[in-house]
């Protein structure tokens, strides 16, 4: 009976390892070939497949939790950017604004002194 445990084990990883890899359209026969197999083989693999799942949970959670402070800083320096871009335009504003008030003024200069 160990023997059969551990092909059926065997056969179960082999069969999660297809899914994950296959097409999605072709997963219908793989899948088929759990009820084709011993009796509690279809539970015994939704053991596995649940282990197997949480084991991707895990590994997932592990990869957000490591570039999280990533997309934090990167966040971070994009609203520095951000303030900094509109200083400059604010003072670029400003200067063009200035530079007008200057050019006015010494049109009306102009304009008074011909009358």
């Amino acid at each position: 009976i160990a023997d059969e445990t551990l092909e059926c084990i065997t056969e179960h990883e082999r069969i999660l390892q297809e899914i994950e890899s296959t097409d999605t359209a072709c997963v219908g026969p793989t899948l088929r070939s759990i009820y084709d197999d011993q009796p509690n083989a279809h539970k015994r693999f939704m053991e596995k497949l649940d282990a197997r799942i949480r084991n991707h949970d895990r590994e997932i959670e592990k990869m957000c939790n490591f570039h999280h402070q990533g997309f934090v800083d990167a966040i971070t320096e994009l609203l520095k950017v951000r303030a900094d871009a509109e200083k400059l335009m604010v003072r670029e504003i400003t200067g063009c604004v200035n530079s007008c008030i200057v050019k006015k003024r010494k049109l009306q200069q102009v304009f008074w002194d011909y009358w």
